[in-house]
């Protein structure tokens, strides 16, 4: 039988087809995260953070067990990834007076816990990871040093640069200058964590790119 289509139709709705499938795939993914971290945030450790925070073996034990079951399919590392997906965006969603939060990857969400304690921080974050469409390991890395960074006088703004023609109330030079200074005050501060001669060095690296800055 032949088809009821052009050649030049059936390839588009087969592409079609294709992006609906992998978007139905996130969107079931982000579901099952959700629904199972809820149940076992809500059932083993009473939809607590602090008592998730300090589960001890006990906790680790008890989702090993879970993962374990021949009828799971699931590793430990994922369960604790569904975990940390509820929760963020409940946390997101109280900071946002409950709006919807941005459609990040749950994997995404799950390298934002490091933030779990800077609810405003975490949402800064998310909000730029799904607005410039950031890597998965891009999100993990700034989430990092976020609190360091703050910590040494910094401003969250300046590690959340968006795209190069989006506006901006400073440039590029000045958000550097800033950056570079807040790395030069923490390694100061931090003397002790490098041998002298190192920290000679690596001031006088900063030192230098500082100077390359147009005024």
């Amino acid at each position: 039988m032949r088809a009821p289509w052009t050649s030049t139709l059936l390839d588009r709705l087969v592409e079609k087809a294709v992006r609906f499938i992998r978007e139905a795939e996130k969107r079931h993914a982000s579901e099952f995260a959700l629904e199972v971290g809820g149940h076992i945030f809500n059932g083993i450790f009473k939809g607590s953070r602090e008592l998730y925070g300090r589960k001890g073996a006990w906790g680790r034990d008890s989702l090993t067990c879970i993962v374990q079951d021949d009828d799971v399919e699931i590793s430990l590392d994922q369960l604790y990834m569904c975990i940390h997906y509820y929760v963020l965006t409940k946390v997101y969603r109280g900071q946002r007076r409950k709006a919807e939060p941005p459609a990040l990857t749950p994997w995404k969400w799950d390298r934002l816990w490091v933030l779990e304690k800077n609810p405003g921080a975490l949402v800064e974050l998310a909000d730029w990871g799904a607005r410039e469409k950031i890597s998965l390991r891009l999100l993990l890395a700034v989430a990092r040093i976020v609190e360091p960074f703050l910590a040494a006088g910094g401003r969250l703004d300046d590690l959340l640069v968006g795209a190069p023609d989006e506006p901006s109330r400073d440039s590029p030079y000045k958000r550097m200058a800033r950056i570079l200074g807040v790395v030069e005050r923490w390694v100061e501060s931090n003397a002790s964590k490098y041998p002298p001669h190192v920290r000679r060095r690596m001031i006088a690296q900063i030192d230098k790119m500082l100077a390359m800055l147009p005024a």
